[in-house]
């Protein structure tokens, strides 16, 4: 039997669907009762939620269930979808991103290079410190020991902001947002531990994962008794360092581990191409520039390339990542607009390769790639018809479909009050199944406890969970 139970304001339906999925024996549900138990579980979402929710067949586009489903609401990371179908439709699953180190002649017999360098960056969201180090070590296997002139670090290929509008100010310090810009290393984050001094009133300790990142975080954070009230530190703007912390760390309490979003990538960059020739032996007559060059530097001395598109889009969507999506964005940009990419471009370019596909994203609204801005909306029918078109196209051959035998893909979305899950479903002896259930406006009461709070997303989690079980007949 069902029950009725109250927290933090809300009547929540709980129902009985993780240990018994109705009335059926062996056999599939049909698409009725489906609906049914499918709309019992919605009724389990609090009222206050605005929803936008459609269920079909994957191989007949037959709508199944549906609820509010031309509601435009924030999709949060369900957006990347988007993206990763936007992508691989055209620049294709063996795309690579390169980054290239550009001299105007070859080094002379001394070993020399001159009249500069270009490095020139594409905009590779996977590219780490040890790529770049490689780049300036493949110099050094060549012979070559000194470049007189100018280092350009080129990053043109994308121009614009480095955040979409709407991503919320108290995000920018945090890893999750950091920044979009042609030239990455790392992700754009540093990451630090902060370990609780053994006597009270003292500072903690700071380590850092990364000790030779030029990054450094100003400490006032304080640590206090076991039994005192411990606030969460805290991160601030800083003129000493990247960021300062405050707040408290309870004596004995576990490492707080952090990672944050790079201020100024290209600055990061740079100083750390400057630290690498030395480290490589190798010397600079001159000076480190962040731009284009008027010149012309046509003779490649070293390149490096990423993994295909499709590795990369695999890794986007299993891990969320922000960064990648919105610099996926901007690369599809370019490509359709022979233009820096940008946010702008990048969502035109976007909507326009959907549409080609045969999605037509009507009346969404939509700012980045990656779904972090608060003012993208989007309905469920939408985003079910660009799953239903991709599975059309490339079936189980999706790169993030592909080789998986699981009964279920999904990709999440989350942000402070708003829940989303979009993906397929894979019934055994029954047709695929794309689901799409976006969810605005969840959130606990303000007085509630922090046991209620937690309660209160664990009870959003097992309805997520019945919905999906629910569609495949487990």
């Amino acid at each position: 039997m069902n029950r009725l139970l109250k927290i933090s304001g809300f009547l929540f339906l709980i129902l009985p669907l993780l240990s018994a999925q109705g009335d059926e024996q062996a056999g599939v549900t049909s698409p009725q009762k489906l609906a049914e138990k499918l709309n019992q579980i919605m009724e389990g979402f609090p009222s206050t939620a605005v929803s936008s929710v459609m269920v079909s067949d994957a191989d007949t586009g037959k709508v199944i269930y549906q609820k509010q489903p031309y509601q435009n609401v924030m999709p949060a990371s369900t957006q990347k979808i988007l993206t990763a179908i936007a992508d691989y439709a055209v620049l294709g699953p063996t795309f690579r991103y390169s980054t290239r180190l550009l001299s105007r002649e070859p080094a002379d017999t001394s070993g020399a290079i001159k009249g500069g360098v270009q490095i020139v960056f594409s905009g590779d969201p996977s590219l780490t410190r040890g790529d770049v180090k490689a780049l300036i070590q493949g110099l050094a296997r060549q012979g070559i020991k000194s470049i007189d002139g100018t280092i350009w670090l080129n990053g043109s290929i994308y121009g614009g902001y480095a955040h979409a509008e709407g991503v919320g100010w108290d995000d920018l310090k945090i890893c999750f947002a950091a920044p979009s810009t042609a030239m990455v290393l790392d992700k754009n984050c540093f990451r630090a531990r902060l370990q609780p001094a053994d006597k009270v009133g003292e500072k903690p300790t700071i380590s850092y994962a990364q000790p030779d990142w030029p990054f450094r975080l100003e400490n006032d954070v304080r640590t206090v008794s076991a039994n005192e009230q411990a606030h969460q530190p805290k991160s601030w703007e800083s003129i000493y360092a990247q960021y300062r912390l405050t707040g408290f760390i309870a004596k004995g309490s576990e490492p707080l581990n952090m990672a944050f979003a790079v201020k100024q990538p290209e600055q990061a960059v740079k100083a750390f191409i400057d630290s690498s020739l030395k480290q490589a032996g190798i010397i600079h007559h001159g000076k480190t520039v962040i731009g284009k060059p008027a010149i012309v530097f046509h003779h490649e001395l070293v390149e490096h390339k990423s993994k295909p598109l499709a590795d990369l889009l695999v890794f986007m969507l299993k891990t969320s990542n922000n960064l990648y999506a919105d610099n996926m964005l901007k690369t599809l940009g370019h490509k359709k607009s022979q233009q820096p990419g940008d946010y702008e471009n990048g969502v035109k370019a976007l909507m326009q390769s959907l549409k080609a596909l045969g999605v037509d994203l009507g009346s969404s609204h939509l700012q980045d790639g990656s779904g972090l801005s608060r003012y993208n909306l989007l309905s469920a029918s939408t985003l079910n018809s660009a799953l239903l078109i991709a599975w059309k196209k490339w079936g189980r051959e999706m790169p993030w479909l592909k080789g998986k035998q699981q009964d279920y893909w999904l990709k999440t979305g989350k942000m402070k009050d708003i829940r989303g899950l979009a993906g397929y479903a894979f019934p055994k002896g029954a047709p695929p199944k794309i689901f799409v259930v976006l969810l605005n406006g969840l959130a606990p009461s303000d007085d509630s406890s922090s046991k209620d709070t937690q309660r209160f997303w664990q009870l959003m989690k097992a309805q997520e969970q019945a919905f999906i079980q629910t569609l495949i007949n487990k």
